[in-house]
């Protein structure tokens, strides 16, 4: 018998039953969502398909933040602000679309990076209330592209070592093995890529700062053409070679940034219709595959063999893709080693460092009022008394040699005919994080394009035999930022070395019947209560929706009897 409803309080009944159905399937579908998995414009896709607000993105990632930074000890501070930021861009989304890719996108920036709702303490806790009188440029075009700053990471102090990421707030540990370094200077932010902390990471790279975290932690790792982002808002250590540099899971996500952050407009691609690499002509520094006893430059003398044999298997890879691999001698001598170690003097990063502390509010207002103990520090006040007329002449010679080491280079590719030169980003074996207070990590990324100004990027080429991961380095010519996106990206296609570590797996995964919604904590006080309340609020909605399914089945008994 077809049922007639004889009031309105079994219309409403009937109503309210459909919209907790509705409400409870889409907080199911909210809570099956696995972040880990998503890049940049497969997040904006959930977002567009309603399987994901922006604010339950930003709640996800404070929520691996809360749970796994403790054992890697690779964020220094939290914005606190970030969910109300991401409340409003989920409205605005609503009304106008998005302003860019990276809308509501989180993202970590490390600790040498202006945001003026955070200190910037560089890695030293002496600095923990200096305060920016403005943002880096860097972030005003991340905010005006709608991202979010979830994060500041930590650094080695003053990013001045690259053997580690150890500062006052402590030592970073690797992404996949925590008695591993995860090296610096960005090492906090390589580490929180790809531990899925974030969605991406924004580093700073003088020598090796992007790249060689990267390659340790998994990920990938570009330094752009000097100059191409604004260091503006920046601390600097060597105005010569600084640039900005971005971490990344995946080629794309890393284009997705540099489209943005990039100062000349330009727009770049992760993606190419291409099948294959033929056409393409790649040159394989001879001096960085093996290793030359006789020498005394480490870049020259060390290869570790798991490396070497990574390595073989990834110039393979781009073979069977169709480039045609060059291998070239004479890249990299002990005599463009000299050149290399002359560009940059820390007389001039102990003036900058002076000179940044006049954008920013706080106790510490020079150098020489430094008080840690640390070797890095210790020469900065030195050289504080030797800043003097000097400093101009530094700067010329400083020059002058990188002039001269990036016509070597370039001569090198134009001699050979090469689009880009390939190389392992580092050549020993990972170190442990005690080692890394004795030994040095030797990286062939401290070679070539700091000096020469030249853009390279690290694509993660696999893992040796104790689990440690390593990557392969590809430069290119000034501006060519393209190039580099076209080969690594199909490198990347046919290879696919990014996992996330087993040791901060989705936290869905690990705890089944935690939710979205209580997946929301953050170090706000205010937060774990509105969580609970969301909690509190769907056992409302499903005690009701009991309640109201037994008044609809009595009725229908009436209504047949």
């Amino acid at each position: 018998m077809k049922i007639k409803f004889k009031s309105k309080i079994k219309k409403i009944a009937y109503i309210f039953q459909g919209i907790c159905i509705c409400a409870c399937i889409s907080q199911t579908v909210c809570a099956s969502v696995d972040i880990t998995k998503l890049d940049i414009s497969k997040m904006q896709e959930k977002v567009e398909q309603g399987e994901l607000t922006y604010e339950e993105i930003t709640k996800i990632y404070l929520a691996r933040i809360d749970k796994y930074n403790p054992q890697y000890n690779s964020v220094i501070s939290v914005n606190k602000n970030a969910v109300e930021e991401a409340k409003k861009l989920d409205e605005e989304f609503k009304k106008s679309g998005r302003r860019s890719k990276i809308h509501g996108i989180p993202l970590v920036i490390n600790d040498n990076i202006d945001f003026v709702s955070m200190p910037t303490t560089a890695g030293l806790s002496e600095l923990k209330d200096s305060y920016p009188l403005k943002n880096a440029k860097v972030v005003d075009k991340i905010l005006g592209a709608g991202g979010i700053i979830l994060a500041k990471t930590n650094i080695s102090s003053l990013a001045l070592e690259e053997n580690n990421a150890s500062s006052s707030y402590g030592d970073v540990h690797n992404a996949y093995n925590l008695d591993y370094t995860s090296y610096g200077s960005s090492g906090g932010s390589a580490v929180a890529v790809a531990a899925s902390l974030a969605a991406a990471g924004i580093g700073t790279d003088t020598n090796v700062g992007t790249r060689v975290p990267a390659s340790a932690n998994g990920i990938v790792g570009l330094r752009p053409t000097f100059n191409l982002i604004s260091t503006s808002g920046i601390l600097h250590i060597c105005k010569e070679k600084d640039t900005v540099g971005i971490l990344s899971k995946s080629v794309e996500d890393s284009c997705i940034l540099l489209e943005i952050l990039n100062n000349k407009a330009r727009k770049y691609t992760g993606k190419t219709e291409n099948v294959d690499l033929q056409g393409v002509r790649i040159g394989i520094v001879k001096e960085f595959l093996g290793k030359n006893i006789d020498s005394d430059v480490a870049a020259l003398n060390t290869m570790y063999i798991e490396i070497e044999s990574l390595m073989k298997e990834s110039i393979a890879t781009l073979k069977n893709l169709g480039a045609k691999c060059v291998y070239i001698d004479g890249v990299y001598t002990k005599e463009l080693d000299t050149l290399v170690n002359l560009s940059a003097s820390k007389l001039i990063y102990t003036e900058d460092f002076n000179e940044y502390l006049k954008g920013t509010k706080g106790a510490v207002r020079n150098a020489k009022e430094l008080k840690k103990t640390d070797m890095f520090v210790e020469d900065i006040k030195e050289n504080t008394e030797k800043i003097n007329e000097n400093t101009e002449k530094i700067n010329e010679n400083t020059e002058k040699n990188k002039e001269k080491f990036k016509k070597h280079i370039e001569k090198i590719m134009e001699d050979n005919k090469v689009d880009v030169l390939v190389y392992p980003t580092t050549k020993n074996k990972q170190l442990s994080i005690e080692e890394s207070k004795k030994l040095s990590v030797i990286a062939p990324s401290y070679c070539i394009a700091p000096t020469a100004g030249f853009p390279s990027i690290n694509v993660p080429i696999g893992l040796d035999a104790d689990g440690a991961m390593y990557g392969m380095e590809i430069l290119a010519k000034e501006n060519e930022e393209n190039k580099l996106y076209e080969i690594a990206s199909m490198y990347e296609k046919n290879t696919n070395n990014y996992a996330l570590p087993e040791i901060a797996p989705n936290i869905e995964e690990e705890e089944k019947e935690e939710t979205v919604a209580a997946a929301a904590k953050t170090y706000t006080k205010e937060q774990p209560k509105k969580h609970k309340m969301k909690v509190y609020i769907w056992l409302v909605v499903c005690i009701n929706l009991l309640i109201v399914t037994y008044i609809i089945y009595i009725n229908r008994i009436k209504f047949k009897k």
